[in-house]
């Protein structure tokens, strides 16, 4: 197909040189042509600079913003450097697959939408230290679904308010793609689309609220990186670099949303309804779930950090006037539900199940090596004889996960 839809690689990036020049490796051996990238530094005091362009390739863009801005200012301010086109956002140790605009395109060009996600495979990068239970370092994790279909975003975000889906799944700008119109389209009256501390998560809620349907697409098409610098994993205490989130918080210059305390609280699921609060102007005739419900869904999917979490989140319903003994209860019905529907979609997903490879086995050390390596493995595991035949118990497996979310 032509290379028709033009793309904008953007990449924010902070005093990370080691991993950011691997980044930019998977991006520039695209096998396509029309796109550019746009690499956003945030004031590096180190060289940053000397590396992007040490790449010697005119499609990358260097542009610094001057003086030290929080990380969604990073964001605003790169976006302020597009016209036109598609955007998506790449994280400084993330890469793109090969053919990740190709496919795109392809997806963009047949459905019409206005958004696209899609899954990603996951690469720990060798200096990832994590706590029990994380990947090892220098491994990487193969999916190995495929196709696209088309989702309905308020359905999809009710499902992730209810702590039932990953975000990465909604349509987005953080590893996924959207038109620059229709974000450009959702500034605020200060000319700012990021109203809060954590671009990657409103990137997802604001083009939920704003969109009716979206593309989503099983087949990945980048390789979600897990690095020493990775601020989720710090914050969400998954790995024992707890610097990496404390830089981010003191340089953030987004306040937390008033009704949610100081947002210090390792809960992936309260950092959601934040960016869900910060969208306001957008909710429209959205639900917008009970900030008690909220509460109780973030204690049930604390697991390693329950004790700080239930804690502030006593605190928070303290400030509300809610009655905490009731949140505790939800949680746990919340709980076991959850745990009912993990086992559900093990049993249901050991037919066709992704996979680990051991990095140093296959002599990675970067995640340019991850992308060649998961565009290979993807390949030959969903090339083989036995492809159809799992494509099958797939497609049951969703209509059974389907009827089991009706009656759960």
């Amino acid at each position: 197909m032509v290379d028709k839809t033009k793309f904008t690689v953007i990449v924010p990036t902070r005093e990370r040189p080691d991993t950011l020049y691997h980044c930019l490796q998977t991006i520039v051996r695209q096998r396509y042509s029309n796109f550019d990238i746009l690499v956003s530094d945030n004031f590096s005091q180190d060289n940053t600079e000397q590396v992007v362009r040490s790449i010697g390739d005119s499609r990358i863009r260097y542009i610094n913003t001057g003086r030290r801005v929080g990380p969604s200012r990073n964001f605003d301010f790169a976006l302020s450097h597009v016209k036109d086109g598609w955007i998506t956002y790449l994280g400084d140790d993330d890469g793109l697959l090969p053919n990740a605009l190709a496919l795109a395109n392809s997806v963009i060009r047949e459905t019409g939408c206005k958004a696209l996600a899609s899954s990603y495979h996951i690469y720990t990068w060798p200096n990832f230290v994590g706590v029990r239970g994380a990947s090892p370092p220098n491994s990487l994790y193969i999916r190995t679904a495929r196709g696209y279909r088309i989702r309905n975003t308020k359905v999809e975000l009710r499902q992730l308010l209810k702590g039932e889906l990953d975000y990465f799944e909604l349509p987005g700008v953080y590893r996924n793609f959207a038109e620059y119109e229709t974000v450009n389209r959702l500034r605020d009256d200060s000319g700012y689309f990021f109203r809060s501390r954590n671009p990657d998560l409103y990137g997802a809620v604001a083009l939920s609220l704003a969109l009716e349907h979206y593309a989503y697409l099983s087949e990945p098409l980048n390789v979600a990186g897990t690095s020493a610098h990775s601020i989720g994993h710090s914050h969400l205490k998954l790995s024992k670099n707890s610097s990496a989130s404390a830089k981010y918080h003191a340089e953030e210059d987004i306040p937390f949303h008033p009704s949610l305390g100081d947002g210090l609280v390792s809960s992936l699921q309260l950092l959601v309804y934040e960016a869900f609060l910060q969208a306001s102007h957008l909710h429209n005739n959205f639900d917008c779930p009970s900030t008690a419900q909220q509460l109780a869904v973030s204690i049930a999917h604390s697991s390693h950090t329950r004790t700080g979490v239930t804690d502030y989140c006593r605190k928070i319903a303290e400030c509300h006037g809610i009655d905490f003994q009731s949140v505790k209860e939800s949680a746990r019905r919340i709980e076991f539900w959850h745990r009912v529907r993990v086992t559900c979609r093990k049993f249901t997903r050991s037919f066709f199940p992704g996979f680990y490879v051991d990095g140093g086995s296959i002599g990675l050390m970067n995640i340019l090596d991850a992308t060649v390596a998961a565009s290979s493995l993807y390949f030959q595991a969903t090339s083989n004889k036995n492809w159809k035949v799992r494509k099958l118990f797939r497609a049951l497996s969703n209509r059974l996960w389907k009827l089991f979310r009706l009656f759960a």
